[in-house]
């Protein structure tokens, strides 16, 4: 059996002991206090790693994001312009080839 210092008057009691037999302090009362409060901060202290850890994630999609911004937007102008190009394109072949096919009729007459 062990001995251990009362925390209120600093005599030695037994480590099993509920209260001082000097003083009456609680022992046991205190001693599992001190470990519910032990635990309690371990927990706090996992949860601040785990929400600092998310935030650190969250800034580096962040900051991968607004590196590659101009390259998303220059892909954006590109595929745009080709669209453009495209549609354009096809008005103007469907322009000639309109064209052709008025004069076909005109010198078939």
């Amino acid at each position: 059996m062990a001995l251990i210092n009362c925390p209120e008057c600093n005599k030695q009691v037994s480590e099993h002991a509920q209260t001082c037999p000097n003083c009456g302090f609680q022992i046991e009362r205190y001693f599992y206090q001190k470990a519910r409060e032990a635990k309690q901060k371990e927990q706090q202290e996992t949860w601040n790693k785990k929400i600092a850890e998310r935030e650190k994630q969250k800034q580096l999609r962040i900051k991968k994001f607004k590196k590659h911004k101009i390259k998303y937007i220059l892909i954006s102008v590109v595929s745009l312009a080709l669209v453009v190009a495209l549609i354009v394109g096809s008005v103007f072949l469907y322009n000639k080839l309109q064209t052709q096919i008025a004069i076909a009729s005109c010198e078939s007459k």
